[in-house]
């Protein structure tokens, strides 16, 4: 997995079942770490995490919890590494179908 750092990876049919907000006052203040659940081909149930940078909406408000929180979306970002595990980062709200 350490060679597909930095790589872009897409993925599809993800559930988002949890979702942490950063909010400590800093710059990162609304990125967001999805916890996705999704089924591989194998049967099993993965857990992947999908770690947002700061996102707004058409109008500048800041996404919140709320626009994943519950819902299947598909993804495209890069491979990343954050305290010893992989997940992906999403950069841009262009970069995520909510199903």
């Amino acid at each position: 997995a350490q060679l597909a750092l930095n790589t872009t990876i897409e993925m599809n049919n993800l559930y988002v079942s949890r979702v942490y907000t950063t909010n400590n006052g800093g710059n990162s203040d609304g990125a967001m770490t999805l916890t996705c659940t999704a089924t591989g081909k194998d049967g099993k149930t993965y857990t992947i995490e999908v770690r947002t940078s700061v996102l707004y909406n058409a109008d500048g408000s800041k996404v919140t919890e709320s626009y994943f929180k519950g819902k299947t979306i598909d993804v495209k970002g890069l491979v990343d590494a954050y305290n010893g595990d992989y997940q992906i980062a999403l950069l841009s709200l262009n970069d995520v179908v909510i199903k």
